[in-house]
């Protein structure tokens, strides 16, 4: 089994949001061939949370590439993942964790129950 960080349903999110014309048919190229070249991911992570949370969290990283961020980025960008998780919830399992919520960053018990949380679904995944 491989896990990653990463997914290119977010990358799409980001190249929806960000990119337009010529360059998003560019990534939009790339972006099928690579797909048909790796397997489908046989279960998605989603950490949905609200923009405000977010954009609080991304300022206290004080990463200097992100302070120019503003709500209405951070919600646009939410939105296109939504909308992307909404699509590739037709052919992979999507577990959606509440992170504003569920601070599993900064609480030991709720790290513990989403890690107990994505093993189901992992283990679910082996008689499937």
């Amino acid at each position: 089994m491989v896990v990653c960080d990463f997914s290119f349903v977010l990358d799409s999110a980001y190249a929806a949001l960000n990119l337009g014309g010529p360059q998003l048919r560019a990534f939009e190229s790339v972006y099928r061939h690579v797909v048909r070249e790796l397997r489908r991911p046989r279960l998605l992570i989603h950490l949905r949370c609200d923009p405000s949370t977010e954009l609080e969290r991304i300022r206290k990283r004080n990463r200097s590439e992100e302070l120019s961020l503003r709500i209405d980025y951070v919600a646009g960008l939410n939105n296109a993942v939504k909308r992307h998780v909404a699509r590739a919830a037709r052919q992979t399992k999507v577990l959606s964790i509440d992170s504003a919520a569920r601070d599993f960053a900064h609480r030991e018990p709720v790290r513990k129950e989403i890690t107990a949380e994505v093993l189901a679904a992992l283990d679910s995944l082996k008689s499937n």
